[in-house]
């Protein structure tokens, strides 16, 4: 395995200083945004995702999904139904592995042949048997999207519940690994994660957060660096008009971070209602 190489967010930069207007347009006052608080708010993307992360999607027991169940370490989730599908969350579109494991349910026969489909083109087959077993199956670059995609697995059998059975569930296959990493890849990633008063960033990875900028404010970005244990500014700055639904997007290296610097309003512009704002806040890969 390659080193660990992983950018970080300090506590420093995620806290942002917003100048906002008060009133009818008054002079700006800063207002503070602290983005770790706003972590679980965040849209994640990684080229490396696993069970444990696919499953903690809110949408996950709505396509076609059990919970986790288990002991830990041992940890499954049942597909049910005919059809269950996956969000993943690319931060690119390079040749990936998808790796399995799992096992089809007892009473649905020696062999299960599993349809897999990406964004709805086919992926291949894989065939399940009653004992636990590792399946490959390359994602071809062609075949994603930077952002969303949908991984989809059809199934022509499910277990049918004798009747008086408490479990009404209809269960498919149960896998204890479903992970996508990047084709031959040797260094460990991931997705963006909160650790203590920092946000790690592994490689391939990113996180946005959509901030409502108010009319008649520029929204303001800049960078940071720890020295010796404190804060420097740099002078640094990207600036976007509040008029326009706008992202920004800056690669964050080891030791540095990217952060919003503030917001400042316009003279002679008026203020009313505002809209959120995707800004795609750093990126590491």
């Amino acid at each position: 395995m390659g080193p660990d190489r992983r950018g970080w967010l300090g506590a420093a930069a995620l806290i942002g200083a917003l100048a906002v207007p008060a009133g009818a347009c008054a002079p700006a006052r800063p207002t503070a945004v602290d983005l770790l608080r706003s972590f679980a708010e965040a849209e994640l993307r990684g080229d490396e995702l696993d069970l444990g992360y696919l499953a903690s999607d809110p949408s996950f027991e709505r396509r076609g999904w059990s919970r986790l169940e288990g002991p830990p370490g041992r940890k499954l989730a049942w597909a049910l139904g005919a059809r269950s599908r996956l969000r993943l969350p690319l931060q690119s579109t390079g040749d990936k592995e998808l790796y399995l494991r799992g096992r089809a349910h007892e009473s649905l026969g020696p062999a299960l042949p599993l349809s897999l489909q990406l964004n709805g083109a086919p992926l291949g087959e894989i065939t399940l048997g009653p004992a636990e077993q590792d399946y490959r199956v390359v994602i071809p670059a062609s075949r994603q999207l930077r952002g969303d995609n949908v991984l989809e697995m059809t199934a022509p059998r499910r277990r049918q519940p004798a009747p008086g059975d408490p479990d009404r569930r209809e269960l498919v296959a149960a896998f204890s690994a479903v992970t996508v990493r990047p084709l031959g890849s040797g260094t460990r990633s991931g997705v963006p994660a909160a650790a203590g008063t920092r946000i790690v960033l592994p490689p391939s990875s990113s996180l946005a957060y959509y901030i409502r900028v108010p009319p008649g404010a520029r929204l303001r970005v800049g960078r940071r660096r720890a020295r010796r244990g404190r804060p420097a500014s740099w002078a640094w700055s990207r600036t976007t008009r509040a008029a326009r639904r706008s992202s920004t997007a800056r690669r964050a290296r080891a030791g540095r971070s990217s952060m919003i610097s503030g917001w400042r309003t316009r003279p002679g512009r008026s203020c009313g209602s505002s809209w959120p704002t995707p800004v795609r806040k750093a990126s590491s890969g």
